[in-house]
């Protein structure tokens, strides 16, 4: 683990557990932004029951992917949990307004003023096509000022 100089505050953090991981797909092999999800592939209803810490109801208004939002715990970086809303629904990585709203709901119910939420699509090379957030908690991530660079 090491800072990068600068003004962002950017920790950089090597986990060699994430990079011999198996489910990672082939980069480039994704052609779309939306895909089905494969219920052979590797998704998160298959995780092992010892990364999951727990469940938090995640409301939304249209309950179209609401319910129990899973949470993992993921071994790096420190800080870091894996959310996925209604993960028996195996509902593809596509951001929807009725998601926006859960995940608005998640950063209001965690209470923490260094919780974000991030988001990253298919064709944004995520891991894993299976809806979920990636939560930090920046003050156990390392990040100055517990703000990500992209925040004013």
């Amino acid at each position: 683990r090491r800072c990068v100089d600068g003004s962002f505050g950017i920790v950089l953090q090597f986990s060699s557990e994430l990079a011999a991981r198996s489910e990672r797909p082939a980069r480039g092999a994704q052609s779309v932004v939306e895909a089905r999800v494969s219920p052979e592939a590797f998704n998160y209803s298959k995780a092992d029951d010892a990364e999951k810490v727990g469940t938090v109801q995640a409301f939304l208004e249209n309950e179209r992917a609401g319910g129990l939002t899973t949470i993992l715990a993921k071994a790096s970086p420190l800080g870091h949990v894996v959310l996925i809303p209604a993960c028996s629904r195996l509902l593809p990585q596509v951001l929807t307004e009725d998601l926006i709203l859960g995940g608005l709901h998640l950063l209001r119910q965690s209470g923490r003023h260094d919780f974000r939420l991030l988001f990253d699509s298919l064709m944004g090379f995520a891991d894993v096509n299976h809806f979920h957030w990636q939560g930090l908690y920046l003050n156990h991530c390392g990040v100055q000022d517990a703000r990500l660079p992209i925040e004013m």
